[in-house]
């Protein structure tokens, strides 16, 4: 008679080891999402409304009018040479396993040329809606987005949602929803 075998012991994986003191484990605590949004959101926030304003200025000010695609040309090859060393040290050997993926599956190309085709759209978006309304309305639609993708994501992924999360996208549509109602009244008062 076989004896039956649950896929671990079958395997040999996750030995049980024989008291707690064997237990030897260097792994650093995952942070929570509340931690990892208190660290790292107020650089980021500032961060976006810096480069909102910088945007508005150069595609809208007079004195420094640009055009949004000469902008994106200049900014594109700053923000990669800025962020690709921070990806290398962060990442490690990451491309050297995309590359190794790619020459295996041509669909991973795909994927690649598709993200940076996105991203240049993305990019290009902001700096169109930034010139023809203002860096003030790119931030309001940057949050109404995000409320919108953590609804969608409530929806889809079936993610919790505390009182303080419900509170914070209420907050966020409502605001979306008087600065419109704001900046329809001074169209019809400046006409």
């Amino acid at each position: 008679m076989v004896e039956a075998q649950s896929w671990t012991t079958r395997r040999g994986s996750n030995p049980r080891l024989e008291s707690p003191q064997d237990q030897v484990l260097d792994m650093p605590v995952t942070p929570t999402a509340e931690i990892r949004q208190q660290q790292y959101s107020n650089g980021s926030t500032a961060g976006r409304a810096l480069k909102s304003v910088v945007q508005g200025l150069l595609l809208s000010s007079d004195a420094e009018k640009l055009h949004s695609m000469n902008l994106l040309l200049y900014m594109a090859p700053m923000a990669a040479m800025i962020l690709l060393p921070f990806t290398l040290y962060i990442e490690g050997n990451v491309a050297a396993v995309t590359v190794e993926k790619a020459k295996g599956d041509g669909f991973m190309v795909f994927l690649l040329i598709g993200n940076a085709t996105v991203a240049y759209l993305v990019n290009l978006t902001n700096f169109l809606v930034t010139k023809h309304t203002s860096a003030l309305t790119l931030q309001v639609l940057g949050n109404a987005k995000a409320a919108v993708a953590a609804v969608v994501s409530v929806l889809i992924f079936r993610n919790p949602v505390n009182i303080m999360g419900i509170t914070g996208f209420a907050v966020t549509v409502m605001g979306v929803v008087l600065y419109s109602e704001a900046k329809k009244r001074s169209k019809v008062t400046a006409h």
